[in-house]
């Protein structure tokens, strides 16, 4: 059943996602959930639980917090996406930016893989790439 808080939240989020220039399957897409619960938020029919809400903070690049306005508040401009070091599995070098920001892209989706062959092959891929990372972080620089 759709509360009032329920559609106040979906509200915002349909704002920020058309104002985002996103669809509503990009952004399922992103988000990781299907089209149907992605309506679901939207029109208030599911509640957005506080790790979710972060989520969608994450890919529509706002704070949480600016979720729970109400409809036509001021938006903020997006946060500036400053991503993490992800350490490579040996050695004391950290990977750098660029490739640790498609790591952590492959990690999240590999979560949401349920094929324990298709998991393997993406975390292999995600050795590789830290690998290869690590390699050219140490290769002299002329």
């Amino acid at each position: 059943m759709a509360t009032k808080k329920n559609r106040t939240i979906g509200s915002r989020i349909a704002e920020l996602v058309h104002r985002r220039g996103l669809t509503v399957i990009d952004f399922a897409g992103r988000l990781g959930v299907s089209r149907s619960q992605t309506h679901n938020y939207l029109s208030g029919y599911s509640e957005v639980s506080a790790d979710r809400l972060k989520q969608i903070a994450a890919v529509l690049e706002c704070k949480p917090e600016h979720l729970l306005q109400p409809p036509g508040s001021r938006i903020p401009r997006r946060i500036p996406h400053k991503p993490p070091l992800v350490p490579p599995s040996s050695g004391t070098s950290l990977v750098p930016p660029s490739t640790a920001t498609f790591v952590n892209a492959f990690e999240v989706a590999r979560a949401h893989i349920s094929d324990p062959r298709f998991r393997k092959i993406i975390r292999d891929y995600i050795d590789g790439l830290q690998r290869v990372a690590k390699t050219k972080s140490e290769a002299p620089q002329c």
